[in-house]
């Protein structure tokens, strides 16, 4: 992986197996994409394997942060340079999703 502390663990598919019957209402997911989690960078690498399953390639990296963002976390999240990253819980409100959030 090009970052640093990119320690990959416990990856997996973007389907899962009961997709691919060819009886389930989307029988047309295909295992192409590898998700691939950063245990100490805590990014999160999709791997496209589809045009060589012998050399996947990236082609996407989602930053801690962005996920930190998107999912309301409220988690600390390891740095690269050692320090930690703190990631501040955030209401319902201040996400979009509580009565307030309209005023």
């Amino acid at each position: 992986m090009p970052g640093a502390g990119d320690e990959l663990h416990h990856f997996g598919w973007n389907a899962c197996s009961s997709c691919l019957c060819p009886n389930a209402p989307h029988s047309h997911v295909e295992r192409r994409y590898l998700v691939v989690p950063g245990l100490r960078s805590s990014r999160i690498h999709i791997l496209d394997t589809k045009p060589d399953p012998r050399n996947p390639q990236i082609v996407k990296v989602i930053e801690p942060g962005v996920v930190a963002e998107r999912a309301g976390y409220t988690a600390r999240i390891p740095c690269i340079a050692g320090r930690t990253a703190s990631m501040s819980p955030r209401s319902e409100t201040q996400r979009g999703r509580g009565p307030a959030a309209s005023l």
